[in-house]
C-alpha cells in the first residue's frame, strides 16, 4: 500500500490544479526549490503555511496533514459549484492569510535591518576604542567608514530581496494595494536605517579634524563636535529627503501620496529658512567674538613710574608659563630653571665657542625701554617673558600697561565662554524649532 504523505498530496493537488512549482512558491512567498523539497518529503511546510496551502487547493488543513481527502474526490463541475457558493468566504480567508504571510515577511526584514544598524553601531564602538585607546583618529575614522558602508550595502541588499513585485495586472485591486503598502513599509524601514548610518558617519567625521594621523581626538571634543555634526546632518538629510527624495519616490509611485504633503513641505521650508537665518547670525556673532583680542576682556597692570614697573617685571608669577620655543615648536629653554652659569643651550652656540664670563641670569633676561627717537630710557630684568607690554606714545613712554600670561589666559577663557554660550543658545533655539515643527507635523498628520 502506497504511503500517504504531505509532500505527495501537495504534488498531486498542484498537478490537478495545473500549477507549476514556481507558481505555487510565488503564492506562498517561497522558492520553487522549497516546494520541490516538500514534494520529495525532504521537509514539511511551516505550520503557518498549512492553512494557506489548504486554501489554495480547496482542502482542509486536516486533510493536508493526513495526506489524503476524507471523502471521494469531486468532479471538476462539482468543485466549481462548491467553489462558487463559498467564494466570498474563501476570498476573505485567503486575503487574511496573504496579509499574515506579508506580516511575517516584514517582521523578518525588520529583524535583518537591525543587523545592519548593529554593524554601524559596532563600527562606532571600534572607532572609539582605536581613537581613545591607540590615539589614531584617522585610522579610527577609516574603520568606522568601512563598517558604515558595509552596513549600508547590507541594508540595500535586504531591501532588494524582500520587496515584492506588484506589476501583475491579474491580481485583485485589494491584493495590489496590500502589496503596495508592504513595499512602502520596507522602503521606509530602509530609509530609517540608512538615516541612522548617515548620522553615525556625521558623528565620526570630527575624527578627521585632528590634523595629524598620529593624534587622537579627546572624548570631550569628539562628543561636542560629533553631536554638532550629527545635528547638522540630521537637519540636512531630513530636508533633502522631504524636499527632493520623497517627492521623487511619490512620482515613481514607490510611496503613497499624502493630501497634507504640500503643507508639510511648506512647514519644513519655513522651519529650515528660520534655522539657516539664525545660524548665519550665530556664525557672525561667533566670528566677531573670536576676532577680538583676549586683552579686550581683562584689565591690565598700569604703572606710572619706572620703579614700580621694574619691580613688577622682576617678580616671577607661578601662574605664568616660562618657556621659549624654537621654530619647530619644541621647548627651547625653561627660564625658571636657567642656571646662573651660561650653557650651550642658552647661548645657542657651539661647544667650542668662548663663554662670556659676564653672563648672568639677569643679563640674559634684561630688556630695554626706548623713547620715540630710539634712545634707551632704562633697562629692566624681564622675568615675565610671556607678558605683553604696551607703551604709551608720550616722550617718556609712561604709563606702561602690562598683560601677564595669567591675564591673557583669563581673557581667552572669557572669549571661549562667550562663544560656547552663543553656540548653546543656538542649540536651544534649534531644539525648540524642531520640537515645534514635529508638533505641527503631527497635527497635520491627524487631519489626514
Amino acid at each position: 500500500m502506497e504511503k500517504k504523505t504531505i509532500g505527495a498530496f501537495i504534488s498531486a493537488l498542484r498537478r490537478a490544479h495545473g500549477m507549476t512549482q514556481r507558481e505555487l512558491g510565488e503564492r506562498l512567498f517561497v522558492s520553487d526549490k522549497t516546494v520541490s523539497r516538500w514534494e520529495r518529503d525532504e521537509c514539511t511546510p511551516d505550520l503557518s503555511l498549512i492553512p494557506e496551502i489548504a486554501d489554495i487547493f480547496g482542502v482542509t488543513a486536516d486533510e493536508l496533514l493526513r495526506g489524503e481527502r476524507k471523502a471521494a474526490p469531486v468532479t471538476t463541475e462539482q468543485h466549481a459549484l462548491t467553489t462558487d457558493t463559498d467564494t466570498p468566504r474563501k476570498d476573505a480567508r485567503s486575503e487574511r492569510q496573504f496579509k499574515h504571510l506579508l506580516d511575517r515577511r516584514l517582521t523578518k526584514y525588520r529583524n535583518l535591518s537591525l543587523i545592519s544598524a548593529g554593524i554601524g553601531l559596532f563600527g562606532l564602538i571600534v572607532a572609539a576604542i582605536i581613537n581613545l585607546g591607540a590615539l589614531r583618529a584617522y585610522i579610527a575614522f577609516g574603520i568606522s567608514l568601512i563598517f558604515l558602508l558595509g552596513a549600508a550595502i547590507c541594508q540595500i541588499c535586504f531591501l532588494m530581496t524582500f520587496r515584492m513585485k506588484n506589476d501583475d495586472e491579474d491580481e485583485a485591486d485589494e491584493r495590489r494595494t496590500t502589496l503596495a503598502a508592504f513595499n512602502e513599509k520596507t522602503l521606509l524601514t530602509a530609509k530609517n536605517v540608512l538615516w541612522l548610518l548617515f548620522e553615525l558617519l556625521a558623528f565620526c567625521l570630527p575624527l578627521t579634524l585632528t590634523g595629524n594621523a598620529y593624534y587622537g581626538l579627546n572624548f570631550d571634543s569628539w562628543l561636542l563636535y560629533g553631536l554638532s555634526y550629527a545635528a547638522v546632518g540630521l537637519i540636512a538629510s531630513h530636508s533633502i529627503y522631504e524636499l527632493l527624495i520623497r517627492r521623487l519616490l511619490i512620482r515613481k509611485q514607490l510611496l503613497s501620496d499624502s493630501p497634507t504633503y504640500p503643507a508639510q513641505r511648506r512647514l519644513l521650508g519655513r522651519s529650515l529658512c528660520l534655522l539657516i537665518a539664525v545660524g548665519i547670525v550665530t556664525l557672525l556673532a561667533v566670528g566677531i567674538v573670536q576676532s577680538l583680542e583676549s586683552t579686550t576682556f581683562v584689565r591690565p597692570y598700569v604703572f606710572e613710574t619706572k620703579e614700580e614697573f621694574i619691580d613688577f617685571m622682576a617678580i616671577r608669577d607661578s601662574r605664568e608659563d616660562y618657556y621659549s620655543w624654537d621654530e619647530g615648536g619644541n621647548i627651547f629653554v625653561n627660564v625658571d630653571s636657567v642656571p646662573v652659569e651660561p650653557s650651550d643651550t642658552i647661548l645657542g652656540g657651539e661647544k667650542d665657542e668662548p663663554i662670556d664670563e659676564d653672563f648672568t641670569l639677569d643679563s640674559a633676561l634684561t630688556d630695554y625701554v626706548y623713547d620715540q627717537d630710539g634712545n634707551v630710557l632704562f633697562s629692566y630684568v624681564n622675568r615675565r617673558q610671556s607678558a605683553r607690554i604696551e607703551l604709551s606714545d608720550t616722550a617718556d613712554r609712561f604709563p606702561i600697561k602690562v598683560y601677564t600670561q595669567a591675564l591673557i589666559r583669563r581673557g581667552n577663557a572669557i572669549i571661549e565662554s562667550i562663544t560656547t554660550a552663543i553656540i548653546l543658545a543656538y542649540g536651544v533655539f534649534g531644539a525648540v524649532t524642531v520640537a515645534v515643527y514635529i508638533k505641527k507635523r503631527m497635527d497635520l498628520g491627524k487631519n489626514e
